[in-house]
């Protein structure tokens, strides 16, 4: 293990400047390409009234109008 680390230690010039190419290029072609999908989100916020939002009260009212049986 030791003779390997000291080789990659030797060739590290030729390990780090192709690296280092090949991420400037892919870098490169990534921001001249253009895009073939693009996407849009939109969010609607209702603002509606609803009956898990009024008060308890209310809420009571409309449980016993719904669960009385005729």
């Amino acid at each position: 293990m030791h003779a390997l680390g000291q080789a990659l230690v030797k060739k590290r010039g030729w390990i780090i400047v192709p690296t280092v190419l090949a991420l400037v290029f892919s870098v490169v072609a990534v921001n001249l390409i253009t895009p073939r999908y693009k996407s849009e989100a939109r969010i609607l916020i209702d603002g509606r009234e609803n009956v898990f939002l009024r008060p308890n009260a209310d809420r009571t009212e409309e449980r016993s109008a719904l669960d009385a049986k005729p």
